[in-house]
């Protein structure tokens, strides 16, 4: 529930990097025995070029990732061999 900032690098055939700031604030539509609701959101822009900034690598699904040894992989992706 505090604003973040990341420099993220998509998987994707050309090296592109972008910076992303997102925020989380969470909502009581009814009151506090109801459900926490939670609005999210994100502005996504083009990085400065930076070679000192090391990105953080992302991908939009695992199932569509090509970055084989990834410690966030929830599934095996279709595009390794032996995933």
């Amino acid at each position: 529930m505090r604003p973040v900032e990341a420099v993220v690098e998509p998987a994707a055939r050309t090296r592109r990097r972008f910076r992303a700031r997102a925020f989380c604030e969470p909502h009581h539509p009814q009151g506090f025995t109801g459900p926490e609701l939670r609005e999210a959101g994100m502005l996504i822009e083009p990085a400065v070029p930076d070679p000192a900034l090391v990105p953080r690598a992302v991908g939009t699904s695992c199932r569509i990732c090509p970055r084989a040894g990834c410690p966030a992989r929830r599934e095996p992706s279709i595009l390794l061999e032996g995933s």
